[in-house]
């Protein structure tokens, strides 16, 4: 099976039934699994419009559909904007249309996958700020209205909230989340207890591995949104990401 990852998209009332858009990691192969007719019949004069219909429900089916990949061919990529290289900008894939437009010289700024949530901004997504190996990444909202305006502007941060803080020792090596519903989200972090042998060399050696995962709810007050974070459960073992 080749390897894929999920793209999360925006979408608006116009945007048709929904379908799950699924690209590979390097960016060669674009999909989206939709319901619908996998091989329709060209329109006929001769054949009666009601049976045509009826034809056309009976045949459909969940299937996979491909899709034109991106205009060049990619190092990473974030959900529904597709970053490319960082030379070349950030790019938009219209559900509609099929088409690539490009939607500006700038990079999301997020670590990993980013997840749309419409019940608390239309125009928000949320994920884990791209820093330095990591350190310091908030729980973060950011603002990608000018992305779909088109007008080439950056997305801008709205919020961002308190890293949640893992034990001593404890050494993250993955994180993912997974939007649960009613604003609340489960995050998941992946973490290598290392111990230090040695006063003198320092030696650090993997003792464990443990995964950590804490919800968090994140509620609407006014403008402002505010984020509550609820208990957190240990697990002995390793889990490379939740989707």
């Amino acid at each position: 099976m080749k390897a894929r990852r999920f793209l999360n998209v925006l979408t608006d009332k116009y945007s048709g039934p929904d379908a799950l858009y699924v690209m590979d990691r390097k960016g060669h192969s674009f999909e989206a699994f939709v319901y619908g007719d996998p091989d329709p019949p060209p329109p006929s004069r001769f054949m009666d419009e009601w049976y045509r219909d009826r034809a056309h429900r009976d045949r459909c089916v969940w299937h996979w559909r491909d899709l034109p990949p991106p205009p060049i061919v990619v190092d990473e990529g974030d959900n529904y904007y597709h970053d490319l290289t960082p030379l070349s900008g950030t790019y938009c894939f219209n559900t509609r249309t099929g088409e690539w437009t490009k939607a500006g010289d700038w990079k999301l700024p997020f670590w990993s996958r980013a997840l749309h949530v419409p019940e608390l901004g239309s125009d928000l997504l949320f994920g884990f700020e791209n820093t330095y190996f990591h350190i310091h990444s908030c729980f973060s909202a950011v603002d990608v209205s000018g992305a779909r305006r088109m007008d080439g502007s950056a997305p801008a941060l709205r919020h961002a909230w308190v890293k949640i803080d893992p034990p001593s020792g404890w050494h993250e090596q993955d994180r993912s989340m997974v939007y649960l519903g009613d604003g609340k989200f489960c995050i998941h972090r992946s973490f290598d207890i290392m111990e230090t042998y040695g006063w003198s060399s320092g030696h650090e050696e993997r003792v464990d591995t443990v995964v950590l995962l804490t919800g968090v709810e994140v509620v609407r007050e006014g403008s402002r949104l505010r984020m509550v974070k609820h208990k957190s459960k240990r697990l002995d073992t390793y889990i490379a990401s939740i989707l």
